[in-house]
């Protein structure tokens, strides 16, 4: 009786053993696909503006002479423009790797509410949004609160750049800020092709794009680098979305002092 249970527990073992070797298996497995799609993103995303860049200066200096100065300066705004993609394609990785270092934190200062948002708006409009009408609400007691702007930016930017990316030109993008027991609850709502059911609680995966996006340019960190900014902001996001006739998130961050 004694050997059976003393074999009955080496087979316990055993398989506890067999199932924590799958799990570091499975484990290595995901980690080396999201290595391979990072990779891969990292080639297509910086790829375009590096030849944008590249064909630029190569005019530029091949024809110098023979350019006059509206040639010249839109084939700087041309390079400048390339070389700023660069710049926030690094940011938002740098932003994402602080995250999942659990090293991504708020420093919080006193902010105007509608000057930013309206900053904000106004550079999407020069860029994603320049087709789009976009209707602003800012109903809210005070008009200073205390947040993080650097995060602030990161999550507004990204859901604009999202709602003009996958929206057809000439739609309305809706954006609201109130108040709601010491939150400031902010909506951003689109009339774009929206989200699939299976695919809304992937969307926050690192690199995840829905099949029907991929002819269209992104990272597939927009939306984890919301979601990472808002928790560090102490704070939620929520969806709804239905095919055809748009996507609304909702925030929810703490008013705070």
């Amino acid at each position: 009786m004694i050997r059976y249970i003393g074999v009955m527990n080496d087979i316990t073992r055993i398989k506890q053993a067999q199932i924590k070797l799958e799990e570091s298996l499975e484990a290595e497995k995901e980690l080396n696909d999201l290595k391979n799609r990072f990779i891969s993103m990292i080639s297509h995303e910086i790829r375009t503006p590096v030849t944008a860049i590249v064909s630029s200066s190569e005019l530029m200096n091949t024809y110098a002479n023979r350019l006059d100065e509206n040639k010249k300066a839109e084939l700087n705004k041309r390079v400048l423009s390339a070389s700023q993609k660069i710049i926030d394609l690094l940011e938002e990785v740098l932003l994402m790797g602080k995250a999942e270092a659990g090293k991504l934190s708020a420093e919080f200062e006193w902010i105007n509410l509608r000057e930013l948002v309206e900053e904000i708006i106004e550079d999407q409009k020069q860029t994603r949004l320049k087709d789009r009408e976009v209707q602003l609400s800012v109903e809210v007691s005070n008009p200073s609160f205390k947040t993080d702007q650097r995060l602030f930016r990161h999550i507004l930017n990204n859901l604009l750049d999202n709602a003009g990316k996958y929206s057809p030109d000439d739609t309305r993008i809706r954006i609201s800020f109130s108040e709601y027991e010491q939150n400031l609850i902010f909506i951003v709502r689109d009339e774009g092709m929206g989200i699939r059911e299976k695919d809304q609680k992937k969307i926050f995966e690192p690199f995840y794009r829905t099949k029907d996006v991929f002819e269209i340019e992104g990272t597939g960190l927009g939306m984890t680098i919301v979601k990472r900014s808002v928790e560090a902001l102490g704070g939620s996001i929520e969806l709804d979305s239905e095919i055809g006739k748009g996507t609304t998130f909702t925030i929810s961050i703490p008013l705070g002092e």
